[in-house]
């Protein structure tokens, strides 16, 4: 596994110290097959780091990594609109329970996961109305919305108006 030096030399006469000096002294000579001399004093650096117990197995931080899935995630959502997103399909890709999932998802978008899809699909059939010219139901089914009553609610309520007025005030 990885593992984590979280230290700080105090310039002391301690081994780890006097190794790192040694270490750094041979990197700024460029003597013959001073690689070589610089490889041996690394190593004898780290194995004065372990001997002191200065280095531990790296404990990996389940948050970011969680965040890091949801993120992934996002760019998916972006290009794949039109499928049918569930949060049960979402949360097994992200590897994570439902209710687990929602918490990180809101921490990492701030949103809803059903809001922050919605976001998408409505903003995407704006691009659709605006400058494709596409009708409102085919906007609405290329975002992603099978049902035009849901999609008139949803994007009255993100928008403020229903879809032919929006478009019309554009």
């Amino acid at each position: 596994g990885q593992m984590t030096v979280n230290v700080l030399l105090e310039a002391d006469n301690s081994a780890a110290y006097s190794s790192a000096v040694s270490l750094f002294g041979a990197m700024r000579q460029a003597s013959p097959f001073f690689e070589l001399e610089v490889m041996s004093r690394l190593f004898a650096f780290f194995f004065e780091l372990y001997k002191a117990d200065l280095v531990r197995p790296h404990k990996v931080n389940r948050q970011d990594a969680n965040i890091t899935r949801v993120s992934e995630l996002l760019d998916w959502l972006e290009d794949n609109l039109v499928e049918p997103i569930t949060l049960a399909r979402l949360s097994k890709m992200a590897g994570l329970n439902e209710k687990y999932f929602c918490r990180v998802f809101k921490e990492v978008t701030g949103k809803t996961f059903t809001d922050y899809l919605n976001g998408l699909r409505i903003d995407h059939a704006c691009r659709m109305l605006l400058y494709e010219k596409t009708s409102v139901t085919e906007a609405a089914l290329h975002s992603g919305f099978s049902d035009m009553s849901y999609f008139s609610k949803v994007f009255k309520k993100q928008k403020g108006r229903p879809p032919r007025q929006w478009v019309k005030n554009k």
